[in-house]
């Protein structure tokens, strides 16, 4: 019975072959996008697994309202934020910050040997 649809299913798939190819074509471009989109979304959540709390760790943004209309999140918040939102609020176990910069030249005897981007954080 099986072999009967196997050869139903083989005639009629080299019968109509620009069909074929259609369906193919759109079942490997949505596997593969569905892939895709599984593996970005893993990735996502996988930040800070590793720490034994990683479900008590957060992130302080800010929000700035243009006068345009249009909302900004930069990617952190000032220095002092930080022992402020510790000390005000006794739920705080710890609190650090970090702090981007963009060029950081190292060099020996005036000879400059890398430029690079880096992240300066608390202990």
């Amino acid at each position: 019975m099986f072999k009967n649809y196997l050869t139903i299913a083989i005639r009629n798939l080299s019968r109509h072959k620009a069909y074929t190819f259609i369906n193919v074509i759109g079942l490997a471009i949505g596997l593969a996008c569905s892939t895709l989109i599984l593996l970005y979304l893993q990735h996502e959540f996988s930040y800070d697994r590793h720490h034994s709390k990683a479900d008590r760790i957060y992130r302080v943004i800010a929000e700035f309202r243009q006068s345009n209309g249009n909302v900004i999140y930069p990617y952190g918040v000032q220095g002092p934020v930080a022992p402020a939102l510790a000390e005000d609020f006794p739920e705080i176990e710890r609190a650090t910050r970090f702090f981007r910069r963009n060029r950081v030249y190292v060099g020996v005897e005036g000879k400059e040997l890398l430029q690079s981007s880096v992240m300066v954080a608390d202990q």
